[in-house]
């Protein structure tokens, strides 16, 4: 609709690219960041639980293998809070700005 809108009023090419499609595209863009850091933050901790060096996937895997359930709880706790931490700081903040900057939140 924007597109048409903005051809019907003689914009093209680059000008219809930076005036309509790519500020369109941002918003999106922030969301798919968003969701990567979710992905990437599961996939890390998986890695860690395969590895053999320091980080808090392998602790939880060895205060597993050992039965120390308060490290197991602990470890769980500081993944949770450090991704809450992320989403909801960051990766929130940022996606609200940038839906307020393009009159977009509703």
């Amino acid at each position: 609709l924007y597109i048409k809108a903005a051809r019907t009023m003689g914009s093209t090419g680059w000008d219809l690219f930076r005036r309509v499609i790519f500020p369109a595209s941002i918003p999106y863009a922030v969301t798919g960041a968003r969701l990567a850091w979710a992905f990437a933050w599961r996939a890390l901790m998986a890695g860690e639980l395969l590895s053999t060096g320091p980080g808090l996937g392998y602790t939880l895997r060895y205060a597993s293998d050992f039965g120390n359930m308060a490290l197991v709880i602990g470890v769980m706790i500081i993944i949770g809070v450090i991704g809450t931490i992320v989403d909801q700081i960051i990766f929130q903040r940022i996606e609200k700005s940038v839906l307020q900057r393009w009159g977009l939140e509703s």
